[in-house]
């Protein structure tokens, strides 16, 4: 009997023993990831010394920081940074001239009634060209000429043949009375000169009596300080061309590799009117335009007299 009640006694508790044990295991086990989530003691040791060190830090002074990030910005003394190249200065056109293919446009004879459009055209494209000129037409172009930047060049006061090449002093008479007019219309003298026919005429046989008067002429300007030029490109405006139409031709097929001296004469209507068709052809096919200085290619001929 006590065997039997000491049994159900036993059934009875077990059922209390296992609940105490649950009860026991649900307190516990947040205790135990607590403590398996927390850091080792060292660990613990180190946080808390890093808080301090945090705590501890100096205030920063944003000042030092910004001239700190300034002085890393600047190029360092041992390697400077090389400075940059100088840009290039723009070109006058009379320097692209001396290095690409150019045409100086030379009108003999002016001034003339046709001069001031001439000068308006060279105006409209922005070209510079050279006139030699006589004491011929109004002189007051002579100062426009001048005072819108073409060259000016002394070709003689009469122009008449029979005079200029009747003796060398006849021909420096000459050369002196348009050098007076220039002068006068200008402010200024000018050293550039052209022969009336060109240094390679032979009309001068005519009226020199036999004293091969160019090629003392050619020599003695030299002489002089005077610089004289001829041409290489032909408009034939003073032969047999008679319209713009052959001007323009004769010009723009027979231009040169380099430099091209056009001669044309500003008292002629027609080769007036072919200049605006040679600049626009000059310019579409890469030429530069420019004047005539006493450093400029002279175009001599060779001397025939």
């Amino acid at each position: 009997m006590k065997i039997f009640r000491r049994s159900r006694l036993r059934r009875r508790r077990r059922p209390l023993v296992r609940l105490a044990l649950f009860v026991a295991i649900v307190f516990a086990l947040p205790t135990v990831l607590i403590i398996s989530g927390q850091p080792k003691d060292e660990d613990r040791i180190n946080s808390v010394i890093n808080q301090r060190d945090v705590l501890e830090d100096p205030v920063i002074d944003f000042r030092e920081v910004s001239a700190k990030d300034s002085e890393a910005e600047e190029p360092s003394e041992q390697n400077p940074e090389p400075d940059p190249e100088p840009e290039e200065p723009e070109q006058t056109p009379e320097q692209a001239a001396k290095t690409g293919e150019i045409i100086y446009l030379t009108f003999d004879d002016g001034p003339s009634p046709y001069t001031a459009n001439l000068l308006d055209i060279l105006k409209k494209y922005g070209i510079k060209a050279t006139f030699f000129v006589t004491g011929a037409g109004d002189e007051s172009l002579i100062t426009r000429e001048y005072n819108e930047g073409h060259a000016i060049g002394l070709h003689t006061m009469t122009h008449r043949y029979d005079l200029v090449y009747s003796s060398p002093e006849a021909f420096f008479a000459e050369l002196d009375a348009v050098q007076a007019r220039v002068k006068n219309a200008t402010g200024k003298t000018t050293n550039l000169v052209r022969f009336p026919g060109g240094s390679s005429n032979t009309i001068s046989r005519r009226y020199d009596h036999g004293t091969h008067i160019m090629s003392y002429l050619a020599q003695e300007t030299t002489n002089r300080g005077l610089v004289y030029f001829d041409w290489n490109v032909d408009s034939n405006d003073a032969g047999t061309a008679k319209t713009a139409g052959e001007v323009y031709t004769n010009v723009v097929t027979t231009l040169k590799p380099g430099e091209s001296v056009v001669l044309q004469h500003d008292n002629r209507d027609f080769s007036v009117a072919a200049v605006e068709s040679i600049i626009q052809y000059g310019l579409e096919h890469g030429y530069t335009f420019a004047k005539l200085d006493a450093g400029s290619f002279t175009a001599h001929h060779g001397v025939a007299n």
